[in-house]
């Protein structure tokens, strides 16, 4: 009984490591801030019909999933169609999604209807609608930084981490994602100075950028903080996007007796929106 015991034992064990990913190598840590979605948004099968009878009626609708990494808790979607076609109540609809996490790691998903009376007409026209979702979003880049005081390599041994001037970054579970930060260190003693950081921004979707809140003034601009340890620096916050990129400079004060990895940490908020593309659909005379 001892012995049949022991073997279940070693066969939970190894169950256990296949279980961790990556071939037994370790467990593998859920990330939120990958991706380059924040609400996707899908049409719904036979949304909107492909033809409706004049005074009748018409449902459509959308799903919209929160695939980024930061919770919307004051979007709106609606529907843009042609008033003299339909009628609807409430073409604008609230919207609150919670991002991914390790407890949902898709992210909130909803579906969302209209539902409208369709005017009556006099021959058979073709009518065409659109959705527009419109929600306030945060791009979260995190970055091991290294500082390194040490310029010109004058440091015999192998050092603890090294300092890249150019970082690369793919997407952060945002439509809107730091792509590149550049290092320019302004020695001021052989220990400390001051490091001036160019950052790049991209929209990697095909939304339209605001900045603040959702009263859309604003567009192809945002705002942009930093943070070293946890500490904010300074940087020249408003972003302006031209051509769906756009680039700022932080600074901060380093004073490092040897090299030392640090948490950086990018911060960028704006409003985010998107329209799907319009579809048409036929009003039949009866």
């Amino acid at each position: 009984m001892k012995r049949v015991f022991i073997i279940l034992l070693i066969l939970i064990m190894f169950s256990g490591c296949d279980g961790m990913g990556g071939g037994g190598n370790g467990i593998q840590v859920f990330d939120p801030h990958t991706g380059t979605y924040g609400l996707k948004i899908e049409l719904l099968a036979n949304s909107p019909p492909e033809s409706v009878k004049d005074g009748g009626y018409l449902r459509t609708g959308i799903m919209i999933q929160n695939e980024g990494a930061f919770d919307v808790t004051d979007g709106k979607a609606s529907i843009i169609y042609n008033i003299a076609d339909l009628s609807i109540n409430n073409p604008s609809q609230s919207l609150n999604l919670e991002g991914k996490s390790k407890i949902r790691e898709k992210g909130e998903g909803k579906t969302i209807f209209w539902e409208a009376d369709v005017s009556d007409v006099q021959e058979d026209i073709t009518s065409q609608l659109s959705f527009i979702v419109t929600y306030k979003y945060q791009t979260n880049a995190f970055i091991d930084y290294c500082i390194d005081p040490d310029q010109y390599d004058e440091k015999v041994g192998e050092k603890s981490c090294t300092a890249q001037e150019t970082i690369s970054l793919s997407g952060q579970g945002a439509p809107v994602s730091v792509s590149k930060i550049i290092s320019t260190y302004y020695p001021s003693s052989e220990n400390s100075g001051e490091i001036e950081l160019d950052i790049e921004v991209k929209n990697l979707r095909n939304g339209k950028i605001f900045k603040g809140s959702n009263n859309l003034e604003n567009s192809n601009k945002a705002i942009l903080k930093g943070f070293i340890s946890g500490q904010q620096i300074d940087c020249d916050s408003e972003l302006s996007f031209e051509e769906n990129s756009a680039t700022t400079k932080c600074y901060f004060n380093y004073n490092y007796n040897a090299e030392e990895t640090t948490p950086l940490h990018i911060v960028v908020d704006y409003v985010y929106q998107e329209e799907t593309e319009s579809e048409e659909f036929l009003i039949e005379k009866k």
